[in-house]
């Protein structure tokens, strides 16, 4: 049973969720695999990023180890690597779902003494808790799912049509 402190985390992961599946709907390996401009990391990078970063939580959550392929591949300070060989888009969606079961588990598992403890390092959120830090990770998850979203509309937006764009990115 999930404690009325985690309640709020929980409900915002399971709407990053919802949005994680939406924003990834219907796109192809190869649309995933391909950056949006230079200088730009692709989809899929993003995508393995959110992956790797709720494996992260779970992690810390459970004491369990994280995978170390994916922190390979999408851990801090990968995003600029190239030549590398991500997982098929529905692997990482796969795995999003597989690692957000086992995380929701974890969270309706800790005891409001533990979520009020100490994190293993300080984020940029004022909260000095676990229950802070899970909160950072969410805004974390949300910030890069609309990066995401962006990328997306930009990608099929008419270039000549300022209007268009605004309302696909901001309207939708």
């Amino acid at each position: 049973m999930t404690t009325k402190i985690a309640q709020p985390v929980k409900a915002q992961l399971e709407l990053q969720t919802i949005l994680f599946r939406r924003v990834l709907s219907d796109i192809t390996d190869d649309e995933a695999n391909k950056p949006f401009a230079d200088h730009l990391i692709p989809i899929k990078w993003i995508a393995g990023h959110l992956v790797n970063t709720r494996i992260s939580l779970w992690s810390i959550l459970t004491g369990k180890a994280v995978d170390p392929d994916y922190a390979k591949l999408f851990g801090k300070g990968t995003s600029g690597i190239t030549g590398q060989s991500f997982p098929e888009i529905n692997e990482i969606l796969e795995k999003w779902e597989s690692v957000s079961s086992e995380l929701m588990e974890s969270i309706e598992n800790c005891t409001d003494d533990f979520l009020l403890s100490k994190p293993p390092f300080q984020t940029s959120i004022p909260d000095n808790t676990m229950i802070g830090l899970i909160a950072f990770m969410t805004t974390h998850e949300a910030q890069h799912t609309g990066q995401i979203s962006v990328m997306r509309s930009l990608a099929s937006a008419p270039v000549s049509s300022g209007f268009r764009l605004y309302q696909s990115v901001i309207c939708n």
